[in-house]
């Protein structure tokens, strides 16, 4: 690939510019790839607190509704599901050095719900689920934002080892090339010179 490269003054500093414009990204990449997995490692010991306390809330939530069954019957236990509306998932972001991160958010439930017309054990049922929902949703955040740093890590370190293992030395290879095709030619045109001035 090196003697592709025409070797000239202007050529040998085109490829030194490159190859300093790719160490500067070189670089730039590392810190990125780095800062990524930090955010990374910090998310990881958060999923873990999140699903256990999504385990504890969802049995915390049955045993309640348990209970409800038990003194209510299931006909007073799932009336209580007509009042709750459909909702809708609004979905927004940050930026992690151009990762996307997720952050997810429903609508509020309408205040529709008259207590008079249910137990405390339907009503604690219920509350129960809007805070294992609540969990669900914040344990959703975490995995999708994991997933997407993955993805972007991985990403990051293709385009690291790309610059590191392949651009940039070949860069450098045609550089040597150039910079020894034309110390050749000066020693050349420095001996013709000599000997031009020794027949003088």
């Amino acid at each position: 690939m090196s003697e592709d490269v025409k070797p000239t003054r202007s050529e040998e500093l085109r490829l030194k510019e490159k190859i300093e414009l790719a160490e500067s990204g070189h670089s730039v990449l590392e810190k990125k790839r780095d800062n990524l997995i930090h955010e990374l490692m910090e998310l990881i010991p958060e999923l873990k607190e999140v699903e256990e306390k999504v385990s504890e809330s969802y049995r915390d939530a049955m045993n309640k509704v348990d209970i409800a069954k038990a003194f209510d019957g299931v006909d007073r236990l799932y009336s209580v599901s007509d009042t709750v509306e459909e909702r809708k998932v609004e979905i927004d972001s940050k930026n992690v050095m151009g990762t996307s991160v997720p952050s997810l958010d429903f609508t509020e439930v309408e205040g529709d719900i008259n207590p008079i017309n249910f137990t405390s054990r339907v009503l604690e049922a219920r509350k129960s689920f809007e805070e294992f929902l609540s969990l669900v949703k914040k344990k959703a955040e975490i995995e999708t934002a994991i997933l997407n740093l993955v993805n972007e890590i991985e990403s990051t370190k293709r385009r690291v080892n790309a610059l590191e293992h392949k651009v940039i030395p070949e860069m450098k290879g045609s550089l040597d090339y150039v910079s020894q095709k034309l110390e050749e030619e000066q020693r050349e045109s420095t001996f013709r010179i000599k000997k031009f001035k020794e027949k003088e």
